[in-house]
């Protein structure tokens, strides 16, 4: 398991490698609705995940598992049943990436 640490900001996008390969990641914050979007791409700037709502303890890749997508998958780690604007910057909450072999037993 990866901790997947980013800048503190409403609009952040880096990059991360994930089983190997450079993947893109854009951590966006929606005021309106208070909640974190995640929106994930590959190495050739292929969309992989657009706007999924990051919420806790709940596999964010499970539905998108395409060929170019990280086989294993990402979650967010908290005590807390919704994940604030501060939260990962805080300590609050926790984006990790799972191994295959580690989410999935694999």
């Amino acid at each position: 398991m990866i901790t997947i640490n980013f800048a503190d900001g409403n609009d952040v996008v880096f990059s991360v490698p994930f089983d190997g390969k450079k993947y893109k990641v854009r951590m966006c914050w929606n005021h309106e609705g208070q909640f974190w979007a995640l929106h994930l791409w590959d190495a050739n700037n292929n969309v992989i995940l657009a706007n999924a709502c990051v919420v806790p303890k709940f596999p964010l890749l499970m539905n998108h598992h395409k060929s170019n997508a990280p086989r294993g998958e990402l979650l967010v780690l908290t005590d807390k049943e919704s994940v604030g604007r501060d939260d990962f910057q805080s300590g609050a909450a926790t984006l990790v990436y799972c191994t295959e072999d580690e989410f999935y037993g694999g």
